[in-house]
C-alpha cells in the first residue's frame, strides 16, 4: 500500500527566478511581488515558511564574485503582501557542505546547521 501526502489545504508560495537580478514571489491570495538584487547576482531565493503571524520567511543567496566564487546568505522576512520587514545576514561555511538544514518555527525564529572545521554548529536566531 502506498500512502500519498497531499498539501491541498496548505496555501503555497511560489518563487520564480526571472533572471540574475529579479525573483518573483506568488502568494496564495493571488498577489505577487518582486525582489530586485543590486550589487550581486541572484543565486537562489527559497521560501521556507509562513509563521503564525502571517509573515513569510525566505532564504536569499547571491553571488558577490565569480573568481573565486563568493556567496552571501540572508534571512528575509516579509508580511503577506510582500512588504519587507527584516533582512539578516546568515553565515556560510567556508568548507563544502552538501546539504543545509534551515527551519523556521511558528513564532518566526530560525535555526540552521552550518559546517565548521571540527564538525557542525547549530545556530539560532529570532528577529521578533
Amino acid at each position: 500500500m502506498v500512502n500519498q501526502i497531499t498539501n491541498k489545504d496548505i496555501p503555497t508560495v511560489f518563487v520564480v527566478k526571472k533572471n540574475d537580478k529579479i525573483a518573483e514571489i506568488y502568494l496564495p491570495n493571488q498577489n505577487k511581488f518582486q525582489l530586485n538584487i543590486k550589487n550581486g547576482q541572484l543565486g537562489s531565493f527559497q521560501y521556507l515558511k509562513t509563521d503564525k503571524n502571517g509573515n513569510l520567511h525566505f532564504i536569499l543567496e547571491f553571488l558577490t564574485s565569480m573568481n573565486p566564487i563568493t556567496v552571501k546568505r540572508f534571512w528575509v522576512k516579509t508580511d503577506n503582501n510582500g512588504l519587507l520587514k527584516s533582512i539578516y545576514f546568515l553565515p556560510i561555511s567556508n568548507i563544502y557542505f552538501p546539504f543545509r538544514e534551515i527551519q523556521i518555527n511558528d513564532d518566526g525564529s530560525i535555526w540552521f546547521l552550518n559546517a565548521v572545521k571540527n564538525g557542525i554548529e547549530l545556530l539560532y536566531g529570532n528577529n521578533n
